[in-house]
């Protein structure tokens, strides 16, 4: 896989939860890896499709995580709309 490629993988089913240091996890929950995507060509609605194939047809946000980032918690960022 090249830079220009990402896995899209959803944790879904779970919960945001912290251990006894504070440390923010997510945990009980599924995930769901799909084929490589060309980042230059997926847009917001492509995510959203791939949530309605989880049987998610609202939803609160989207997130993605960071990999760069050794904590969740400020690795975590809001995705937004194309609009």
């Amino acid at each position: 896989m090249d830079e220009d490629t990402y896995v899209p993988a959803f944790h879904y089913g779970g919960r945001f939860d912290r251990n006894t240091n504070g440390v923010l996890s997510y945990v009980d929950g599924s995930v769901k890896r799909w084929m490589p995507m060309d980042i230059d060509l997926v847009c917001f609605a492509d995510l959203e499709e791939l949530l309605k194939e989880l049987g998610y047809q609202k939803y609160e946000k989207m997130l993605w995580h960071d990999l760069n980032d050794p904590l969740l918690e400020t690795g975590l960022h809001e995705i937004k709309g194309d609009a």
